[in-house]
């Protein structure tokens, strides 16, 4: 299955082993934004610094800055610690 015309905002991601995002595992390339008509924005990261933020198109983004330059994702996006309030 694959995805097309997304719009990701308002979430909170937390707790992730690799990555907060794996673009399809390998199948989004650098172009995937426009191609795809993908947007990511506005959501919330609780992680620890250094964690691998994004892996897209082969390559790796540990800072949502670097995220942003790249692809316009993630501009309204922010860092920091939260709780999940029950049940998730």
């Amino acid at each position: 299955m694959f995805l097309f015309d997304l719009t990701i905002t308002g979430n909170r991601f937390g707790a992730w082993r690799l990555q907060a995002i794996l673009a399809a595992n390998g199948l989004w390339d650098e172009n995937a934004e426009v191609s795809k008509k993908i947007f990511i924005d506005n959501n919330l990261y609780d992680s620890s610094s250094g964690t691998m933020f994004l892996r897209l198109g082969g390559k790796n983004y540990t800072a949502m800055s670097a995220v942003g330059q790249a692809f316009g994702w993630e501009t309204n996006g922010q860092i920091g610690a939260f709780n999940f309030v029950a049940p998730v």
